[in-house]
């Protein structure tokens, strides 16, 4: 039985023209949940907004909500609230007056009106800023403001369009936690679009990430980033990104940029089981060490040590983000403490073997998923060259 405010996409097409920005969508968002739709610029995540709002009709499929379809179905009659990345506030009304229009113009009394824009003023924080008009405010009171008129709707279906997108970052950090907050006290169907991952991770109880109209992958925060999908999603979740080198996989090993790499036989047998030879070896820069040729040896059990070329760190503040070239590829490694080699010298990158991720070469790039059931067996001491 279809919950009460939930969303339903089947096999949604949308085109502009002769251009198809979504191919086929099949989508569901949980009543009373926070889905974030990410992606690049241009990926279809505003146009799948849209179609729930009304805005935009589709091509051909079918848009439920609540269980009733309403691809026929006028934007006025959905019952939706939306908050615009530009805030669309009207510059003549004050505070007050703008968070009350829609609510007018559903004939409200002025009762109700005034005690659902109280309310919502004094949970924002806009209470002594209801008489001022835009032009008065700050940034993110303006933000709070367009969040306010939204709310005021008691809406079972909020949309919000990359509505941080102007604010700093320090702003952005406060306004993200309000939204969480905001959601837990008006629990409607809230469904975010953004481009920035942060805001998906911090934001979204699931994650949809989309690529050229298709969903990549849909799961929480954790799964998104712990198990992704594929080469795409693995490499668009996660700052810095993560380190993908092309590997050969051999009868006793990989060839890893000149270097043969030996790993576990049931490792070794699970890959040759899903690929033939070439396949992207994925490293997160936090799931690796560096070290120098100096420094103590490593002490982070079984995995794989792979030799390059030091060439510089930035500081971050939290950690510190070392470069690595390995011979054309770049690896960078994320650790909280500098490291003592000199720009140019010899380093190693040690990574255990639970933190190694593979993905297919070719067309989809889907990841290999791997029991990690493996005997432990001694690291070598370094990789041997394969000329």
């Amino acid at each position: 039985m279809p919950q009460p405010f939930g969303i339903r996409f089947e096999s949604v097409c949308k085109k502009f023209g002769a251009v198809t920005v979504i191919p086929s969508l099949d989508l569901e968002i949980a009543s009373g949940e926070r889905l974030v739709l990410l992606g690049p610029s241009g990926c279809g995540k505003t146009t799948i907004m849209r179609m729930i709002a009304g805005l935009e009709q589709p091509a051909t499929g079918k848009i439920y909500m609540g269980g009733r379809m309403v691809n026929d179905i006028d934007a006025r009659e959905r019952n939706v609230a939306m908050v615009f990345q530009n805030y669309a506030l009207y510059p003549h009304m004050t505070v007050f007056e703008n968070m009350a229009f829609s609510l007018k113009m559903r004939k409200l009394s002025k009762a109700e009106i005034g005690k659902r824009i109280l309310a919502a003023a004094d949970k924002l924080g806009l209470g002594a800023l209801l008489e001022r008009k835009p032009r008065e405010l700050s940034g993110g009171q303006r933000q709070r403001v367009a969040l306010g008129r939204a709310i005021v709707q008691q809406s079972p279906y909020f949309l919000l369009d990359e509505p941080l997108s102007n604010l700093d970052a320090q702003l952005r950090t406060g306004a993200r936690n309000e939204l969480v907050d905001l959601h837990e006290t008006y629990p409607s169907t809230m469904v975010y679009v953004t481009h920035d991952q942060v805001e998906a991770m911090t934001i979204g109880q699931r994650i949809a990430v989309l690529n050229k109209g298709q969903v990549q992958q849909i799961g929480t925060p954790g799964e998104i980033y712990n198990h992704p999908a594929n080469r795409f999603v693995a490499t668009f979740i996660g700052n810095p990104q993560m380190n993908m080198l092309p590997v050969h996989i051999g009868d006793n090993g990989m060839v890893l940029a000149g270097q043969s790499l030996i790993l576990p036989p049931g490792m070794m047998s699970e890959l040759r089981q899903n690929i033939e030879h070439e396949a992207w070896l994925g490293i997160r820069p936090e799931g690796a060490v560096l070290q120098g040729p100096d420094d103590v040896g490593f002490n982070g059990g079984a995995g794989i040590t792979i030799e390059g070329e030091y060439l510089r760190s930035e500081y971050l503040g939290a950690v510190f983000v070392h470069h690595v070239a390995v011979q054309q590829h770049r690896l960078q490694i994320a650790m909280p403490r500098p490291v003592s080699i000199p720009p140019h010298s010899a380093a190693s990158v040690f990574v255990p073997f639970e933190q190694l991720h593979w993905f297919e070469q070719g067309e989809s790039e889907r990841r290999i998923p791997l029991s990690g059931q493996y005997s432990i067996i001694t690291p070598s001491p370094g990789p041997v060259l394969v000329s």
